[in-house]
């Protein structure tokens, strides 16, 4: 019974990193495309570009819920942190320009 509980958990830990990795890399690349988003507006502030920061940060949200809601399985890590963070800069790019003058 002992090697059936190990090999198992053995095979548990493995699905888990695949599943981690993968979700690492999408996050990592909703974050690029948040960050591009938020560069775009910045440098050409115009409708088209706020809807897509808009997208981009719902985008983003909706990864990093998702990820915390997998946490006690499959752990957080450093990116999630930061992912928070860009959400916030994008939140407060979007009031930004949602209150100024046209």
């Amino acid at each position: 019974m002992f090697i059936h509980d190990q090999l198992s958990r053995k095979a548990t830990s493995k699905n888990n990193n695949m599943l981690r990795n993968a979700l690492y890399q999408t996050g990592q690349k909703i974050q690029r495309e948040t960050l591009k988003a938020m560069r775009d507006l910045e440098v050409n502030p115009t409708h088209q570009t706020l809807i897509t920061l808009v997208e981009k940060r719902g985008e983003l949200e909706g990864y990093v819920k998702t990820r915390k809601s997998l946490t006690p399985t499959i752990a957080g890590d450093v990116a999630l942190n930061q992912q928070t963070g860009i959400i916030n800069n994008a939140k407060q790019a979007i009031e930004l320009f949602l209150s100024s003058p046209e």
